[in-house]
Parts: structure tokens; sequence; C-alpha cells
């Protein structure tokens, strides 16, 4: 249908339909819409080109034409600045925007430059904020409608229709903002001389100036009669300018209003009375093709929409709309909306009746049935279409589905619930936690300020250290699961996969908590339902982490009974089950549903029973599910709890499956009854004082001890002597320990050697394992936990027919005389320090300062930290001016409080 216009105004050039497409969807409009072309756009020289990569396009889609010289499809004009230009101004204002006259394409040599277009915008929704936004990219734009004249003709046009009087037209735009020459000259048709030698004078009689609108753009008009013109002028000059002025704004006019859907029914009119019967079927013919162009533009439109007549039968609707609203097979053109439309929508009568009343009507979110059952969420706007006269026809109704949007909306919702549930859990969590330190950390102060207090006796004073060590590893237990949910949560968690004893773990779990179980009056069993694996692929520590967790959970709410760990092994599927069985008190639906969740225990009342972070069992289920597994629990109020741990179990392919717990992993004695050790041990530490405690410790229990300092005398006395166990510090100077037990092994296999480090990471774990240590010790450890590792590594020299009398007093005066011993060397060490840092020597200052830290082996933690710090940053050669001040005053502090300890021993003793 735009064909008979197009002739009518012979300066419309063609008309474009450009929608807006997004650049993740440029593939499929390629594909699809033009026929696997490319979106183009013009290069230096004015020619078609293809596109690079944008973030939105206005690509012709649809373009109709008289003039076939060039074919615009897939052209981009928001890739042109000039064309963008006029898109964005009518994308803010709402009305129709001209470019200036440019090339539009370079078809000839000589080009014609005298073409503009016209820009109107179509909406997907309108806001008076529109203006307010820089460019159609950010605009709910749908397209543009683009309508490309030639000014030229379109001059020419409005000459024809006057007579040849012998005006010449100079038209000028803009030339002072552009800097440019943008005149335009039109000679009259009487003149016979050529453009190139014409000049006009603007001195001569009759000369006249006017300005023209043409769309949102002045022109200057100059008009300059003729010789001829001269004398033939009369009183009629200014009305011959008045009349050439309305014919051309009226041509103009009527292009634009043609773009803006205007009728142009009335030029129309009188033309095809004057078309033969041939040139009538002929135009019939192309208002046809190109009405099913539209037709077919409209059914694949990217979007539902549907058009109305005033009875509200449909008249033509998109593909997308037919498939919405199930429409497929039923036969709906000339048929109401109800009568075929089974997802009706009541009160779309209502919108359609108010757009025959000339009004808007939308909905944001409403509800539609499918014929499946299944509701889906719309989102409409019913809007009425006019003739070109301006009357109502009737209405337009477009919907988008937005299920999708509204389920991620939704879900966004419910992630927002959970977030502030979370908020105020971790608040409630943060005021436990102020209590749950609190608690040790009072203990501890208090019991430390007893233990000056010169009228404690020995026992009370040792009672007192028990209880200070108890409060702090409370104190320890609960920053390390503060601190490995941290790490779970920011995802820096990493499972190993080494060599795993499955009855070593056994006996791991057992001897941590045989004795707790006892002093509870419980009883604490492991129960093996053979046949198991002894050997798997896992990371032992979190299998011995967990398993701690959820047993020393059912000892702690369990008042009475038993608690049994039950090993089973799945064949079938290859997974370990450990089930954790108690007589506690059990747990409610409701709590066993918080149960999981992080800083939550069963209730609050259980909180501040039995105190907790509430962490224990989320960080348990979270190591399990990266193994593979997973935690779960069945429970009754007052029935007792099974707590089910599962671990996917890779076994050794030479592992066979065994029917009894093997020699030298059954559960370690007791404290009280350690056993004599007939062995042989090499210690290698480059701290004295280190060395001299261990010495004391090992050879109380039947051990021969050697002594060496570094790495390098410890490779020597195992070339020279055999030894039954070797314990080696892993940071000495010379040759440190990782060099030294590489070197060991590869003389010796099959010695044990248990490695003692200050740095607990992760990595340094795997690469103690790696290198061939047996076990770590990391520093400041347990005496309990050295004689319970020596159990583990020197089964075959434990004597059972004899025990160690362990004596504590004498224990507690030999720590004391070490810590003297070292406190004394610990000024000079400070200022060697001192002096290396000064000179640069970095190596030295690090050497030191790892001796200073060995400090933690006495209890004085601070100190030995402040040392690993210097040590850390003096061997990355990285400032510690600070660590060392620090350093100095805790020492001074330590040093002080020794010699008044000393004072008052010796007031004791004077008679």
């Amino acid at each position: 249908f735009t064909i008979p216009y197009l002739k009518a105004e012979p300066s419309l050039l063609a008309i474009d339909w450009s929608p807006k497409i997004l650049g993740i969807d440029r593939a499929d409009f390629e594909s699809r819409a033009i026929s696997n072309r490319s979106i183009s756009a013009l290069d230096l020289n004015r020619k078609l080109t293809k596109r690079t990569t944008a973030a939105i396009y206005f690509p012709v889609l649809f373009s109709a034409s008289i003039q076939k010289s060039i074919d615009p499809l897939g052209f981009d004009h928001y890739s042109d600045n000039l064309r963008k230009e006029a898109m964005d101004k009518a994308a803010r204002s709402g009305h129709p925007t001209a470019t200036r006259p440019f090339e539009l394409f370079r078809v000839a040599s000589k080009p014609d430059t005298s073409d503009f277009l016209v820009t109107i915008p179509v909406y997907s929704s309108l806001s008076d904020d529109n203006y307010l936004i820089p460019s159609a990219e950010a605009l709910p734009i749908r397209g543009f409608i683009v309508g490309v004249f030639r000014f030229s003709d379109l001059v020419k046009h409005a000459l024809y229709e006057l007579e040849p009087l012998g005006l010449n037209i100079k038209f000028t735009y803009d030339a002072a903002r552009t800097g440019q020459d943008e005149s335009f000259l039109y000679l009259s048709r009487l003149e016979t001389r050529s453009p190139e030698d014409f000049s006009l004078d603007s001195n001569v009689a009759m000369h006249h100036k006017t300005t023209i609108k043409v769309v949102d753009q002045s022109w200057l008009l100059e008009f300059i009669p003729t010789e001829q013109y001269l004398k033939l002028a009369s009183s009629s000059f200014p009305e011959t300018i008045l009349v050439f002025s309305a014919l051309l704004s009226l041509i103009t006019s009527l292009g634009i209003y043609f773009l803006g859907r205007k009728n142009n029914e009335l030029l129309l009119s009188n033309e095809y009375k004057r078309l033969t019967l041939a040139e009538k079927d002929k135009l019939q013919s192309e208002i046809e093709h190109t009405k099913g162009q539209l037709e077919a533009f409209i059914e694949h439109a990217p979007a539902a929409v549907a058009m109305f007549d005033r009875e509200m039968r449909y008249l033509f609707c998109s593909n997308r709309w037919i498939n919405d609203f199930s429409l497929k097979h039923i036969q709906f053109v000339g048929h109401k909306y109800f009568e075929v439309t089974t997802q009706s929508i009541k009160h779309w009568k209502e919108a359609h009746d108010c757009c025959l009343a000339g009004e808007v009507n939308r909905n944001d979110k409403d509800q539609i049935l499918r014929p499946n059952g299944d509701f889906a969420i719309i989102k409409w706007e019913a809007r009425p279409w006019l003739y070109q006269d301006g009357r109502i026809g009737t209405s337009v109704i477009f919907a988008e589905e937005i299920t999708h949007q509204e389920e991620i909306l939704e879900k966004l919702r419910s992630a927002q619930s959970k977030a502030e549930v979370a908020s105020e859990t971790k608040a409630a969590f943060l005021a436990n936690m102020s209590h749950e330190i609190r608690t040790p950390l009072t203990a501890i102060i208090g019991f430390a300020e007893t233990l000056l207090d010169e009228a404690v006796n020995e026992l009370e004073r040792m009672n007192l250290g028990h209880t200070i060590i108890r409060n702090a590893h409370h104190l320890l237990e609960l920053v390390n699961n503060i601190l490995d949910f941290s790490k779970i949560e920011a995802g820096c968690v990493e499972i190993t996969k080494d060599r795993c004893d499955l009855f070593e773990i056994g006996a791991f779990i057992d001897d941590s908590l045989h004795k707790k179980a006892i002093d509870k009056g419980l009883s604490f069993a492991i129960e093996y339902d053979f046949p198991l694996p002894r050997f798997f692929e896992g990371d032992s520590l979190r299998v011995k982490q967990i398993l701690l967790n959820l047993c020393s959970n059912a000892i702690k709410f369990t008042e009475s009974g038993t608690v049994t760990l039950v090993v089973h092994f799945e064949s079938k599927i290859d997974r370990l089950i450990f089930k954790i069985i108690d007589t506690g008190i059990g747990l409610s639906d409701e709590q066993q549903e918080r149960l999981f969740q992080s800083f939550s225990q069963g209730e609050a009342s259980t909180t501040k029973r039995y105190g907790g972070t509430g962490l224990g069992l989320a960080i348990s289920r979270e190591l399990a599910r990266k193994m593979g597994g997973d935690v779960k629990v069945e429970s009754a109020p007052k029935q007792g709890s099974i707590f089910t741990f599962s671990l996917a179990c890779v076994r050794e392919p030479t592992s066979e499956l065994v029917e009894e717990v093997p020699l030298g992993t059954l559960p370690l004695e007791p404290e009280s009854s350690l056993m004599k050790l007939s062995a042989r041990v090499l210690v290698a530490d480059d701290g004295n004082d280190n060395r001299t405690l261990l010495k004391y410790l090992l050879t109380k229990i039947g051990c021969s001890v050697e002594l060496v300092e570094n790495g390098q005398q410890a490779i020597s006395a195992t070339e020279k002597s055999k030894f039954d166990l070797v314990v080696i510090d892993m940071q000495m100077p010379v040759v440190d320990g990782y060099t030294a037990v590489q070197t060991i092994r590869k003389s010796d296999a099959s010695i044990p050697i248990v490695a003692c480090t200050a740095d607990a990471s992760r990595d340094n774990l795997t690469r103690c394992h790696k290198i061939g240590c047996n076990e770590v010790l990391f520093k400041p450890f347990k005496r309990d936990t050295l004689f319970g590792v020596l159990r583990k590594c020197l089964t075959n020299t434990q004597s059972k027919s004899k025990e160690v009398e362990f004596n504590e007093k004498e224990f507690q005066d030999q720590l004391l005389r070490v810590r003297q011993s070292f406190l004394s060397k610990l000024p000079a060490r400070i200022n060697a320090i001192k002096d290396a840092a000064n000179s640069g020597d970095n190596v030295t200052a690090a050497q030191i300062a790892h001796r200073i830290a060995g400090a933690a082996m006495f209890g004085l933690t601070e100190l030995a930290e402040a040392a690993h710090q210097i040590d850390k940053n003096a061997t990355r050669r990285v400032a510690y001016t600070t660590e060392l001040s620090l350093l100095e005053g805790i020492s001074e502090k330590l040093l002080e409080s020794d010699s008044a300890q000393n004072i008052e021993e010796n007031k004791g003793d004077t008679p």
C-alpha cells in the first residue's frame, strides 16, 4: 500500500521500517529476518560494508521504494552519526525529526547531496521523562519509521505547479553552523545559462528572502528574478512567493503525514481517476503485494499483537499471539475474541471499550489459564488505532508473557527473605558468640590472676593450670569453627586425596573421645560392620573432623546411656557409612529443619544450656558434600538420634576387604597408663631449649635420645646409627627439615619420621606427608599429643608389662627450668635480630626469630607468634620494624614477671 504514495510524491524516495535489535540477538535476526545477510554500515567511501559489533542496531527490515538503485535491507541507520543524532532526538521528543541534506549512499561518481531523512519513533511504552534520556539505546523504543526525501525533487515538484516565470531560487541550510557550503541553486526553466556560470545578485530588484519549516529544520529561501521575469514584472511577485512557499510546505507535510500514518487519500483519488484500467490493475496488484508484505511482517513480529474491529472481532494477529493464546488450529479472523480464545481475560472487553473512547489501558501483571491447566502471568496494553483522518478505528492489544521474569522476581524476593533471616540469625549468633568467647576468656584471666596469688599451694596451682588449658582449648575450638565456616563460605576449602587408613581414623576417634565419655558416665564404643576396606582415597583430616564433631555432639547432648559409632561399607555403590547412635535428648521435626543451618542449634535453650557456635553441623555437612557424601539425621524428642555420615569411597586397586581390625590400629590406652617405650630416638631441632624439653619427655618414657641441631647433622646421624624414630623440626639452618627428610628417605624408607612445625597450613601438612613424614606435630603441641604420636609410630617397641609412672611435679619443674633458660637468652637474641635488621641480614634475622618462636613449646604463645611473624617477613624480605617492637615489648613484660617471681621464691626460701 506504500507504492501509490511513493508515486504520488516523487520527492519521497523510500519508506523504511527499522526495528530495535539488541547485540545478543544479531545472529538470530540475520539468519531469520534478512535471509542470512549481514547487518551493514557505510565505510569511509559511503559504500555498504559489514557492520561491526555493537550493543544495539536499527537495521532496515522493510523498505518500500520505486527506485531500486540500492537494496538497503539490513542497513543499520544507527551506525551513521547523522542518522543517529536525528533518531536520538526523535526518540526523546516523540516527534518526527529530520536530518540535514547529505549523501545517503555512493551510487554515482557525482553524488546527490540534497537527500535528507525524516525519522519517526515507535515506542513499546511512553513516558514523560523520555526527553531526559540521552539516546534511543536506553529508551523503550520498538523501532523507527524512516522516510527518505530528495530535496531537489521536492523543489522541482513545487516549481512544476508554477508558470515559468523565471525565478531563480537559492536554498541555504545552516551553513554558518556547519562551516560548510550547503547552498542549493535551482534555475528558472527560462534561464539558459548553466549553474556553474550563474551567480545570484542579492541587490537585484524584487529580491526576496523567506524561511520555511521542514519538519524540525529551518531553510532560508532567496528568490531572485531573471531578466525575462523583470521584463514581465508585476505586482504579483509577493503572491508568487507565497504560493511557492505554501506548495513546498504542503508537499513536505504530506510526506511527513504519511510517515506518521496520516491520510493521503485525497491526493490518490485525483491521481487514481486519471489511471487506465491496466494501470489500475497493476496498482491494485502492487497494493496487494505490499499488503502481503506488511501482513507477513506483522505475522512474524517478535511480540504478541492483535488488531480487532469495533465488535472486537479479530482482524489479524502475530504468530506469537497465536502461540501464546492457543489459536494455532482455530479459524479466528472475523470471529469475536471471546468466541475463540480459551484463556480469555474478561476485563479486555472493558479495555476494548475504553479504546473506542480514545483511551489507553494497560496492566503490568495479569493472569491467564493455559489449556493444560497452568497459569501464566502476562502484561498487556490496549491502544486505539486511528484512521488517517483521525477517526478512532478500534483497538490493538499488545501482550507479553512475563511468567519467567516473575519467577525470577519471586526467587529474588525469597533470596532477600532468606538473607534477612540469615542476617537476624547471624546477629543472634554474634550475641551468643560474645557469651561463648567471653566465658572461657573470663575463666582464663580469672584463674591466671589467681595463679599469681602467693597463698595458692602447688596442688591448687596445678588444678588452676589445667582449668586454664581446658578453657584455652575450648576457645581455640570456637575460633577454628568460625575460620572453617568462613573458608567454606568463601569457597576456599580444599579437599585433598591422600591414602586413608579407616582403622587408624577409628583409633583416633576412640582415643580422642573415650575419656570424655567416661568422665560423663557414658559408654562410648566403635562397632565395625565387616567386611570393610582398610585403605581408601580421601581427606583423612576432614573425615576425622566430621566424625569428631558428630561424636562430640552425641556425647554433649547425651546425659546417660551410650554413644556408638557404627562403620559400614556399601560395596555395590562404594560408599562408607558412619552412623553415630546416641540415647540423648533427641530432636523434633522443626529442630531438625534448622539443625544444619549456619549459626543454628536445635533451639535457643540448647545454646544456653550446652553452649557452642551452632556451626559444627553446618561445617560437617558442607565438608561431607565436598567429598561426595552427606550428613543426615533421624530423631525424635527423648528418643535419641542417629546421625548418618556417608562418604564416597575410592578403594586402592590392591586393597582387599578385611574381616577384623588390623594389629597396630587398636585404640590407644588412656593417658594415665603410659607404656614404656624401648626406642632409640633422634631429635633434630635448632632450639636448644626445645631439644632439652623433648629429651626430658622421651627419656621419661624409656627412650634413648640423641640430639642434633640442624638437618645436615640429622642426615649424618642416620647414616652412622640405626634409630627407631626421628623427630625433626622443619625449619633449621644449614639444611632444613624438608631437605633432610627427603635425603633420609632415600636410604631408609621404613623409619618413622615425625615433623615438628609451627606452620599449621593445609599446604604445609600436604608437603610434609608428600616428602615422607609419617606424622606432623604442630607447635605448640601438648605433651599427651606427643605421647599419642609416639605410641602410634612405635607400636613394636611398647612393653605391655611395664608402665611408666609420670611425676607431674617433676615435669612442671623441668618445664620451668627450660623456660627460665630460654628467657635468659631472650634479650641477647632480640639484640641480634636488631643488629641483623640494621645490616640488612634477613637470613640471620629469620633464623634467630625462628628459635624464639620455639617459645610456643613453653606456653609463651604471644611471644612465639610475634617471632614467627618476623621470621616470615624476614624470609620474604618484608619490613618487620613493628613486629620487632612488639616482640621487644612482650619480652620485657615476660622478663619482669619472671624476675618478680624469682624474688618471691627467694623470699620464701629465706629462714
